[in-house]
């Protein structure tokens, strides 16, 4: 990932840069700002957002592959997810990215399983 990433300047948003995010782990195959870039992508539409990676990309011995994510929220609906990936789009490369949309307190059935199956929560914010 290039540098350009590392502290990408907003101004139509709440999100200034990527500094009052924090990585929560580095063991799967996406970066420190790929892992920041879809967060505060997220939090542009809910701050209280919860993401989960999952899929392959969780699999440091797996290559390729697409960004699976599952998102808990109560606010976005699925209108909201084309916005989410234009958006996310302005900071990574264009890529195969699925969206799981789920609410916060009523989980799906598919969204149950993908939890137990060890998605992995990227990052929130610093306290």
């Amino acid at each position: 990932m290039s540098k350009k990433y590392k502290n990408i300047k907003r101004t139509d948003t709440f999100v200034e840069d990527f500094s009052n995010l924090r990585a929560l782990t580095v063991y799967m195959r996406l970066t420190e700002n790929e892992q920041k870039a879809i967060i505060a992508s997220v939090m542009k539409f809910d701050e209280d957002a919860e993401v989960y990676l999952f899929g392959s990309r969780v699999d440091d011995s797996e290559k390729g592959g697409d960004i699976d994510l599952l998102i808990k929220s109560d606010v976005m609906t699925n209108g909201i997810l084309y916005m989410l990936e234009d958006e996310l789009f302005k900071y990574i490369d264009e890529q195969k990215v699925d969206f799981v949309l789920t609410g916060k307190s009523h989980l799906s059935n598919f969204a149950s399983m993908v939890l137990a199956k060890g998605a992995v929560k990227l990052c929130q914010r610093k306290n």
